[in-house]
């Protein structure tokens, strides 16, 4: 499961690279300032002309006699001193360059150098290792391969080092570690293999290590623990292995913390010092042992996700005093126990995920929890009724999931003041009483409603009046009523649903009369089940306008007439199952152009042969 919040894993990124980001205006040449320097002159020259495509014409300045090269656009020169005339800052970022970033080298004088989000490819070349001055080295989002050239190691001024999202191969140089001035190394995004170099603790500096989307291996090293200045270590989805090592704990500094998607063993690791600590993502790995009390401690945390590991236990009543968390992921675990009821304090919270596990017991009350969006609850053994004000604590719940828990009564009419209402997934469970007829009718952006697998009933007109209400929502795409007790008539205002609508599911219950006509005009749909139930009279025509169709089940019930011939139209249909009703007539040789994949017409009165079909 991906979490709301992992977009800002990369904004961070990009906050922390642009912190020392060029300022070109702090040594940019005056107008008419004639200094110049041939070497610099021939080195840009020589880039340029190794870019095979400038969109914009970027570069149109450049070579210009009229144009000084300290006024080439993207080029800033020093003022003073032995800098003064020299190419100190090359920014060329966002420019949709195509080339590659050879002929670099002679800059000897740049500090920073910023070719991010172009088109770069070929190799980082060895000698921007004679750029000594090098500061700041952005060439993010480009197509650059190969390995990091090791001499790199050279440019000893080096503070910032962003290569995300290119790709790059092989390992991090070990002589990386000589580079005593690094705040920032981003390598996100790349294909880099290998460990982390061991001397990674040398760089004490190092506020910023993020090496996420990559295929590195090996443990983490304990020396990471020695990077006294890190704010944030970002490690996602990688084949790291081993434990987590205490050494982490040391990490004062440190608000941001992410291990998600490695094969990382062992208890969650001591990190009780880590009290500015905002974001804690430990999730899918293979973790064990209990979650530790201490985190209601780190009163600074914003974010937990602990999912898919492998904890046990209760889950701690001290999570319920941080105040300012928003986020708590312990999904796909083996946790057990209650729901504690202090997590109803968590007056932040946008989204709790506590799905499967093997929680017990009711669902305590929630209610501070006035900005929870996010409510899954899915898969455990809960016990008890849904609160019948449930939609009146939640009033910004967007997405209800409590589906697969043992919660009995009815389905609270509360729900329906949820505005925000987008998902509801209740299904098999052992609910009872009638579906709200006010459901839908003041959630415009409601578009899965799946409430299957209960003991809902309908027996009348007004029963079925929440299919009215549900015509409100203009985006729905799935609305699962199957296997309740739901008796009556369909009523017409089914056709008025959302022609989003793919997937309608009505199967297992002891609905009677005919199949409206107007469920033609539901022309989105793909999926349509109907089976198991005392639908009567013939098949509609009008099945026959559902050209995305492509499973129909009709089967056990009680339909009589004729297969419509003009079920042959519909291109999509793979699977069709009218099998066990009082079907008659011959078998229509249109059926013949659906690329059925599967076809049950047995036990009715048909004639004919399928051999063509």
């Amino acid at each position: 499961m991906a979490l709301s919040c992992r977009p800002f894993l990369l904004a961070f990124v990009f906050l922390a690279s642009s912190a020392s980001s060029m300022a070109l205006a702090l040594e940019s040449i005056p107008a008419g300032t004639s200094t110049s320097n041939i070497t610099d002159h021939l080195a840009l020259m020589s880039f340029k002309s190794l870019v095979r495509s400038d969109p914009s014409r970027a570069l149109a300045s450049w070579g210009n006699q009229s144009v000084p090269m300290c006024q080439w656009n993207g080029v800033a020169c020093g003022l003073r001193g032995s800098r003064r005339g020299r190419v100190v800052a090359l920014d060329l970022g966002g420019l949709n360059l195509l080339g590659t970033i050879t002929a670099l080298g002679n800059l000897t004088y740049l500090r920073q150098l910023n070719l991010s989000w172009n088109r770069f490819h070929g190799i980082l070349p060895p000698e921007l290792g004679n750029l000594y001055n090098l500061e700041t080295l952005h060439l993010g989002y480009n197509s650059i391969q190969g390995h990091m050239p090791p001499s790199l190691s050279n440019c000893s001024h080096l503070v910032n080092i962003s290569l995300i999202n290119n790709n790059l191969q092989g390992e991090i140089p070990s002589e990386f570690s000589l580079l005593y001035n690094l705040e920032l190394l981003s390598l996100d995004q790349n294909r880099l293999a290998g460990r982390i170099p061991t001397s990674i603790g040398s760089l004490v500096n190092l506020k910023v290590l993020s090496l996420d989307f990559n295929s590195m291996i090996g443990e983490i090293p304990t020396g990471i623990g020695s990077l006294a200045n890190l704010v944030r270590l970002s490690l996602d989805s990688n084949k790291f292995s081993g434990i987590i090592p205490s050494s982490v704990g040391n990490l004062s500094a440190l608000t941001f913390l992410n291990v998600y998607n490695n094969s990382l063993e062992g208890s969650i690791p001591p990190l009780q010092g880590l009290s500015s600590l905002s974001y804690l993502e430990l999730g899918n790995n293979k973790l064990e042992g209990r979650i530790p009390s201490w985190l209601g401690n780190l009163t600074s945390l914003q974010v937990i996700d602990f999912q898919d590991n492998g904890l046990v236990g209760r889950i701690p009543e001290s999570l319920g005093s941080l105040e300012q968390l928003t986020i708590l992921s312990l999904s796909t675990n083996n946790l057990s126990g209650s729901i504690p009821h202090a997590l109803g304090n968590l007056h932040a919270l946008t989204q709790l995920y506590i799905d499967t596990n093997e929680l017990e017991g009711p669902l305590p009350p929630m209610l501070n929890l006035s900005s929870l969006e996010i409510l899954n609850i899915q898969f455990n053994n809960l016990v008890g009724v849904l609160p019948p004000n449930l939609g009146n604590t939640l009033p910004n719940l967007q997405q209800c999931l409590v589906a697969f828990n043992q919660f009995h009564g009815v389905l609270p009419s509360s729900l329906c003041n949820t505005s925000m209402l987008q998902i509801i997934q209740i299904e098999e469970n052992l609910l009872s009483g009638t579906i709200p007829q006010c459901l839908g009718s003041h959630q415009q952006n409601l578009a899965s409603v799946s409430l299957g697998g209960n003991q809902l009933e309908a027996s009348n007109v007004a029963d079925w009046g929440f299919m009215t209400s549900l015509t409100n929502c203009s985006n729905m795409n799935q609305l699962e009523l199957g296997a309740n007790k739901l008796r009556g008539v369909l009523p017409n205002s089914i056709g008025n649903l959302s022609t989003q609508l793919e997937y309608l599911g009505i199967r297992d219950n002891l609905i009677t009369g005919t199949i409206p006509e107007t469920i033609g005009n539901l022309i989105g749909l793909g999926e349509l089940y109907m089976q198991h139930n005392v639908l009567e009279d013939t098949i509609p025509a009008s099945l026959s306008k559902l050209n995305k169709l492509s499973k129909l089940y009709l089967s056990n019930n009680n339909l009589s007439g004729p297969i419509p011939v003009t079920l042959g139209n519909l291109t999509q249909l793979i699977i069709l199952d009218l099998s066990t009703n009082a079907i008659s007539g011959a078998i229509p040789s249109s059926l013949s152009s659906c690329p059925l994949q599967s076809l049950d017409l047995s036990h009715n009165n048909l004639s004919g042969v399928t051999n063509d079909v």
